[in-house]
């Protein structure tokens, strides 16, 4: 993960750069999701892997489909799912 600017949460650089019909793609970013773009995820898709899959396509900048993420190479799948993960967990403030 490299340092994110105010217009995404978080980006991923892939080691195995994806190819999708609109090109290769180096590195996703990632915006902030909402309620609505997870109930959206639960409308569309039953089964919790491939959820997780559409919903990080969804939030994705480069708008990636559930095909495209399954195209991404394991070692990035796990890097992808761990930056993922963190934008849902609470960070802690300093008083």
């Amino acid at each position: 993960m490299t340092e994110t600017t105010q217009t995404e949460a978080a980006r991923v650089d892939l080691l195995y750069p994806l190819k999708t019909p609109n090109g290769e793609v180096k590195t996703i970013h990632f915006r902030r999701g909402k309620a609505k773009d997870f109930v959206a995820a639960q409308r569309i898709e039953s089964d919790p892997a491939r959820r997780e899959l559409l919903l990080m396509g969804m939030l994705s900048h480069e708008k990636l489909t559930m095909e495209d993420m399954e195209e991404l190479d394991l070692a990035d799948l796990v890097n992808v799912q761990a930056t993922f993960q963190e934008l849902f967990v609470a960070k802690s403030q300093s008083l």
